[in-house]
């Protein structure tokens, strides 16, 4: 990755990561204590690596208010998701059994 300043792969990493959350919370392959248990240890990480010179303290510093700032934006995803469950639920709990099955008591065949 030559070429690129370390400025410009921290900002594109930063949106393929809040891009991956989102698809796997919207996906449910992870859920809200998920991603904040994730996004809690990076955080602690960098924090726990604050030490020695000024400079690294305060770029780890920076990277874990980034990552609890990140938290804390991903709320509404969070309820989008919930809202997206509930009614996928609610959607199945109201079907008919009947409504699974074809007219002579099939289950439908796949393209119909």
């Amino acid at each position: 990755m030559q070429g690129f300043s370390s400025d410009i792969a921290g900002f594109a990493s930063l949106t393929i990561v809040e891009m991956l959350i989102q698809e796997c919370v919207l996906k449910g392959v992870l859920d809200e204590a998920a991603v904040n248990r994730l996004l809690t240890a990076a955080a602690r990480r960098h924090e726990n690596a604050a030490g020695g010179e000024v400079e690294k303290i305060e770029l780890n510093m920076e990277a874990a208010r980034l990552i609890r700032t990140l938290m804390i934006g991903l709320k509404p995803l969070f309820e989008q998701a919930e809202e997206n469950q509930e009614a996928a639920e609610s959607s199945i709990a109201g079907a008919e059994p009947q409504d699974c099955l074809a007219e002579n008591n099939t289950p439908p065949q796949s393209g119909q």
